[in-house]
């Protein structure tokens, strides 16, 4: 769960970058800190924001059924000592 919540934390940072390049191709903002290359593109930016924010959300998915599947092994586990000590 803390992966998936560092992936958000990162997705959001992702998103402001990706916000503020779109501000500077229309001059609402002042110049972005790339001005040439890959990373010069608002929709990298955004879509590296969409990919870790896909990937917190699946990491959080599995991280809640991993929880889920060790709450019901305890559960089986329990009755099963309780009927022993009963007999």
């Amino acid at each position: 769960m803390l992966g998936a919540s560092f992936l958000t934390m990162i997705a959001i940072s992702l998103g402001s970058l990706g916000l503020w390049r779109m501000g500077a191709d229309l001059e609402w903002t002042g110049p972005f800190f790339v001005s040439a290359g890959l990373l010069s593109h608002w929709q990298v930016w955004i879509g590296a924001a969409v990919l870790a924010q896909y990937g917190s959300f699946r990491l959080a998915r599995y991280a809640r059924s991993r929880h889920r599947a060790g709450e019901e092994t305890v559960e089986t586990v329990q009755p099963a000592q309780s009927m022993a000590a009963n007999v």
